[in-house]
């Protein structure tokens, strides 16, 4: 193996298919996430007919658990729901960047983040996407490309 550097377009056809990938699964992560954010308000409502359900079959429910109860849910998924939404944009914004070899630490990131669990249903395939995207992305030749901000 010899130490010249890769051509430009062989460096950028190995991070083409990754990029892609963090990017589609950057999106499916965001409309996951934005799903989540509405479905939190209809949970809510759930909770709350549930609540005034069991009032009127007789099951004393203490006013501040229904309460309580309804508005930690929603807030609890509101916030989860962010949480994955911050992570699938970060995901989608590092498959925008790394076809174009800038931003190296966001691109790393964003792989990074795609191998975290908490992103969503589509975990399993979040896991080989980010650790193929951290294995393109630590090549010497790959590196030195976003060093250079070629």
């Amino acid at each position: 193996m010899t130490d010249q550097p890769a051509p430009q377009d062989q460096i950028a056809e190995a991070v083409r298919a990754p990029a892609i990938a963090l990017l589609v699964y950057g999106i499916i992560g965001i409309a996951n996430a934005l799903l989540g954010v509405v479905g939190s308000f209809f949970g809510a409502s759930i909770n709350a007919w549930m609540f005034e359900r069991l009032e009127k079959e007789g099951v004393v429910v203490p006013s501040f658990v229904s309460a309580a109860g309804g508005a930690a849910g929603l807030l609890v998924n509101l916030l989860s729901n962010f949480f994955a939404l911050a992570l699938a944009g970060l995901i989608t914004y590092a498959g925008l960047r790394m076809p174009k070899l800038r931003d190296h630490g966001i691109c790393m990131a964003g792989a990074i983040a795609a191998l975290l669990p908490c992103g969503g249903c589509c975990c399993l395939i979040g896991m080989p996407i980010g650790i193929w995207a951290l294995i393109v992305l630590n090549r010497a030749d790959v590196r030195a490309s976003f060093q250079s901000g070629a």
